[in-house]
């Protein structure tokens, strides 16, 4: 993936997995998705502020579709590796035509926002670094 593309989904990306506002996140669909036991999947539209930013960056008013996909599920209750696919249609190209653009990626969470614990290496953790407490991490 070409750097000015991976700085794109960077800047998309943190806004959609952090963001607290009104609509479809890419964390909602997430959190949907860890508590659909059916077949741990989850749709929709992503919408509010990262939408708009998205929007802007890629140039196409065209919808942004969020598939989640629960990867495992961890031992710790309502806790799982999520696939979470990204697309939209319609993006103009630097030869003035349109292509689909979206990306897949993979990220362990909880329903609370939270890491699953056995997911995280607590030897590599380092003591004296500042840390956060729950509350500020959603």
């Amino acid at each position: 993936m070409p750097r000015a593309q991976q700085l794109l989904v960077l800047a998309l990306l943190c806004p959609m997995v952090t963001s607290q506002a009104f609509g479809a996140t890419a964390k909602s669909v997430m959190i949907d998705a860890i508590n659909n036991s059916d077949n741990g999947t989850a749709s929709d539209v992503l919408t509010g502020a990262a939408a708009e930013v998205w929007k802007a960056q890629s140039k196409s008013d065209s919808p942004i579709s969020i598939n989640a996909k629960v990867v495992k599920r961890f031992k710790q209750p309502n806790c799982a590796r999520v696939g979470v696919d990204l697309k939209q249609e319609n993006v103009p190209t630097k030869d003035g035509k349109a292509a689909p653009f979206g990306f897949h990626y993979e990220l362990n969470l909880c329903t609370d926002g939270l890491p699953p614990a056995d997911s995280v290496d607590w030897s590599k953790v380092n003591p004296e670094a500042p840390s956060a407490s729950p509350s500020q991490l959603k």
